[in-house]
């Protein structure tokens, strides 16, 4: 439960009601985010947590401790090798499937291909012997949510800093970092003037705003530059 995927997607989707709860104007938890939170990880569902209770049976996962994925149908009839079933969800090709047999055993399958909410669904089954009709089938792993989100996380976010950099004869250079309210300043050694052609402000801004792979970026910079 400490993998990125989980902690940026559930993350992400505190923050969103957490800004909303802020704002002080009316909203409803979407159905879609709470899909989103029972596919990236689950152990049974959502409590109160404690807002209503402190600690009991209520708030734990007393059958099993891995992920329970989402309900995404139940067998509805056995063929030879094959098993059919109606998609309650939209299913994606790649999607991985699970039917619990019991604690200890259940079966795996891959999704070949799309299936939209209410169509029938037929893929080869495993353990045909230990199936039977009624068994549910849970989602396991959304495909297009994964790849969206490990996207997501290749995608480093920089902070956009506001600075000013001062170059003064005869006195210590200064850099000055802004970001939200935080703020440094930097300073340097005593500038000397120049023997030959002094520094140029595009120059010295082009240098500054090499921030690499930093998680830093130039919103703002200024550059006060004396003479020479």
């Amino acid at each position: 439960m400490k993998g990125p995927r989980y902690v940026g997607e559930v993350t992400r989707i505190y923050r969103k009601y957490v800004d909303l709860y802020l704002s002080e104007k009316p909203y409803k938890v979407e159905p879609e985010d709470l899909k989103i939170l029972m596919e990236v990880f689950n152990r049974g569902g959502f409590t109160g947590g404690y807002y209503k209770e402190y600690h009991g049976k209520d708030m734990m996962s007393m059958k099993r401790p891995d992920h329970q994925g989402l309900y995404v149908g139940k067998i509805s009839k056995l063929m030879k090798g094959k098993i059919s079933f109606t998609a309650q969800e939209d299913i994606h090709k790649g999607d991985a499937l699970q039917i619990r047999i019991n604690s200890e055993e259940k079966v795996e399958l891959t999704s070949p291909s799309e299936f939209k909410a209410g169509s029938k669904v037929v893929l080869n089954g495993q353990k045909m012997k230990k199936l039977h009709e009624g068994m549910e089938i849970k989602r396991t792993l959304n495909h297009p949510m994964i790849e969206r989100i490990d996207e997501g996380l290749k995608q480093k976010k920089k902070e956009n800093l506001k600075g000013k950099i001062i170059i003064q004869k005869d006195q210590c250079a200064k850099l000055i970092l802004k970001d939200g309210e935080d703020h440094v300043e930097v300073i340097g050694p005593v500038i000397e003037e120049a023997q030959k052609n002094g520094a140029m402000p595009a120059d010295i801004e082009k240098l500054l705003k090499k921030t690499g792979q930093t998680h830093y970026t130039f919103e703002e910079l200024e550059v006060d530059l004396g003479e020479n």
